[in-house]
């Protein structure tokens, strides 16, 4: 009978880990690419800014701040305190920007271009090609 309650406390406490589990990797997509250690918050609003490519206006408002809620803000100074894989994700995310052309730069806000890099793979993606 003793054996009986352990397997099902066992049972339980597998199936409750399991569950947490779940609902942890529910709440941070993996499809982002935030830099390392960062947690998003549930009440974070990710915009997307792929009508802005299309010539589409918009009435969605928003401040550059909003957009680059995931970074630290940071002078070159305290960016090198920073632990490294931070810094390369900083450093890729800048190359990423400068790599992109005169036109995307003038559709899209640095802030915004961060956003896309962070939020938006397939828009990331789709910017490389734009001449």
């Amino acid at each position: 009978m003793r054996s009986f309650f352990s397997s099902i406390l066992c049972l339980c406490l597998l199936v409750g880990t399991a569950e947490l589990v779940y609902s942890q990797e529910k709440k941070q997509p993996t499809n982002y690419n935030l830099p390392p250690g960062y947690t998003l918050s549930e009440s974070k609003k990710i915009i997307d800014l792929s009508y802005k490519l299309k010539g589409n206006q918009s009435s969605q408002t928003y401040k550059d701040a909003a957009l680059k809620f995931f970074l630290k803000d940071l002078s070159r100074e305290e960016l090198s305190q920073e632990p490294v894989e931070y810094q390369k994700y900083v450093k890729k995310g800048e190359a990423y920007i400068l790599s992109l052309s005169d036109v995307v730069k003038s559709i899209y806000s640095d802030a915004e271009l961060w956003h896309i890099y962070a939020f938006d793979q397939e828009l990331m993606e789709k910017l490389k090609t734009v001449q």
